[in-house]
């Protein structure tokens, strides 16, 4: 699975972001997600791929927090 986070600065502005794993070189987007029966898919990098229990720890943290935790990327996701 994948993760994604959105943001909405004092302006009122959203902006999403596809969360990473630190990595040194996060590399091309190669990861296939897919949902809704296979309808629905994303390319995500490896370092953004998740097992249930680390997006877990990341939910988590970010329920207590309202913060992804230090360490982890975010790539903004541009639409359009």
């Amino acid at each position: 699975m994948t993760i994604e986070v959105r943001t909405v600065d004092a302006s009122g502005i959203a902006t999403q972001f596809v969360v990473g794993k630190p990595a040194d070189d996060a590399g091309d987007a190669t990861e296939t997600i897919t949902w809704d029966g296979g309808t629905q898919r994303t390319l995500v990098s490896a370092n953004e791929v998740f097992t249930a229990d680390e997006a877990a720890e990341v939910f988590s943290a970010h329920f207590r927090t309202d913060e992804v935790p230090a360490g982890y990327t975010l790539r903004e996701l541009k639409r359009g």
